[in-house]
């Protein structure tokens, strides 16, 4: 098996179920899908199925590429791209934390430590991850003590 479809398959395991719909062709690529799965299998250290992405997608997306070059091209000559840096951190921020959500539980916090090994920008997403991992334990806790009632409530009924 080649390197391309070990990280395609490692990819398929650690994404989300919507992502796997896409790739198998169960549901229609879209931009900002391409855009973020290219992302996440760079960030990820997945270059070349991040470059199978960008043959199997990229002629898909020429029009939508190009205007954005075009409006990044037009913004350099009259306005500060510093907002804009920001604006792409954080929706980078967001695709690595809606990543983390969508990847299975037991190699969550392993993800976490290979980003803040591999990643020296890791503080930017650092704080998202912990937002995402509150988010997971408050859910858990809301399920617990949801069965807890529902038992409660059984038991009461007996």
């Amino acid at each position: 098996m080649e390197t391309k479809d070990l990280q395609k398959f490692a990819y398929l395991y650690l994404c989300s179920t919507k992502d796997r719909k896409i790739l198998s062709g169960k549901e229609k690529m879209k931009y900002c899908d391409f855009r973020r799965m290219t992302y996440l299998a760079g960030y990820i250290g997945f270059y070349e199925f991040a470059s199978v992405l960008w043959a199997e997608y990229g002629e898909d997306f020429k029009e939508e590429i190009d205007a954005l070059e075009q409006i990044q091209e037009e913004m350099k000559i009259d306005h500060d791209s510093y907002t804009d840096q920001e604006y792409c951190i954080k929706e980078e921020a967001g695709w690595v934390k809606e990543f983390l959500k969508g990847c299975p539980f037991a190699v969550r916090r392993w993800m976490q430590e290979y980003a803040a090994r591999n990643d020296p920008n890791w503080g930017t997403f650092e704080e998202i991850w912990e937002e995402a991992m509150s988010e997971m334990d408050s859910r858990k806790g809301k399920q617990a003590s949801g069965k807890r009632k529902n038992e409660e409530k059984v038991i009461a009924e007996v």
